[in-house]
């Protein structure tokens, strides 16, 4: 499964860069057959190899990772693993899904968000994409229709999680595609918080992108699709506040981080505050941190603004 996650990524990317693999080949410099078994993923490079890939498809370092993942003996087999766990689960159920296989696919997605923030995006790309592929198997599968909209939604959450992945590898075109993937299984699922996430995730990838103004209003929509109080509403009002701060706006900024602190004061700690999808409580004040400490950036900068204050 890391293999053909090279081999895929690989080919990809000379797809996106409109190289061939003779053109692959020269840049090496090896020969042209033995790119072809890495795209066929007949072959696994050596790290080495998988470093020059990276270098000469620009691949911010995901190449690397996943040539590193793909060398090592111990790597292959722990994939393996996670999902045979599943597949395992899967036959042991009277249906051709289960109950007792979705409860254990849900908890997967929840342990991959919840080690979205300790481990390298690339690195995690490897298991999540495991994990979609199962997913799309068993969506061939015979099953009743609750277990289908549960399928559904782990596949939303799986891609809005590869989407944040790959916007921190700034891999935009391929986030923008997995970003509309799972809004349109939170659409025909009716999952409002995915739906949510997913504008709050545009935003964020906007602001990084300098566009302040339009992540503001993406962060707004995100409001207005979460549930009321729900970790997707509270993410999506601090980037909000976070794009005012940006904006030199300091009265639609406090005003952003008001609500903020109104939100965050009841909350209890969550089960796993490592979770990417919910809402730490304690880390509120470092985001308001953060976010004025822009503000006074702008306010440096650009004195003009003081007379919003």
């Amino acid at each position: 499964m890391v293999m053909m996650g090279f081999a895929e990524r690989l080919r990809t990317l000379m797809d996106e860069r409109g190289m061939s693999t003779r053109t692959v080949a020269r840049a090496v410099p090896c020969d042209p057959g033995y790119v072809s078994k890495l795209t066929a993923g007949a072959k696994h490079p050596s790290p080495g190899m998988a470093r020059r890939l990276d270098e000469i498809l620009h691949a911010e370092g995901e190449l690397a990772a996943l040539g590193s993942l793909a060398g090592r003996d111990r790597a292959v087999p722990a994939l393996g693993d996670e999902v045979g766990a599943l597949e395992l689960t899967r036959h042991a159920a009277a249906s051709d899904v289960g109950s007792a296989t979705l409860d254990r696919l849900e908890q997967a997605v929840d342990d991959l968000a919840a080690s979205y923030p300790g481990t390298p995006p690339a690195e995690l790309l490897v298991r999540i994409r495991a994990y979609l592929g199962y997913v799309i198997g068993l969506l061939d599968a015979r099953k009743t229709l609750a277990e289908h909209r549960r399928l559904l939604v782990a596949g939303g959450w799986l891609s809005l999680l590869t989407a944040t992945c790959l916007i921190d590898l700034r891999q935009r075109a391929a986030a923008s595609a997995n970003l509309r993937t799972a809004a349109q299984l939170a659409a025909e699922t009716g999952h409002r918080e995915i739906a949510a996430w997913c504008l709050e995730t545009r935003a964020w990838q906007v602001l990084t992108d300098g566009c302040y103004r339009q992540a503001a209003d993406l962060a707004r929509r995100a409001q207005r699709a979460a549930p009321g109080g729900s970790s997707a509403f509270i993410q999506a009002t601090a980037q909000e506040g976070r794009a005012w701060a940006r904006l030199g706006a300091a009265r639609e900024t406090y005003d952003a981080l008001g609500r903020v602190e109104k939100l965050v004061s009841p909350m209890p700690m969550p089960e796993r505050p490592e979770h990417h999808y919910q809402y730490d409580p304690a880390k509120s004040q470092a985001y308001t941190a953060t976010t004025l400490a822009w503000a006074v950036e702008r306010l440096r900068r650009h004195p003009a603004v003081l007379g919003d204050l």
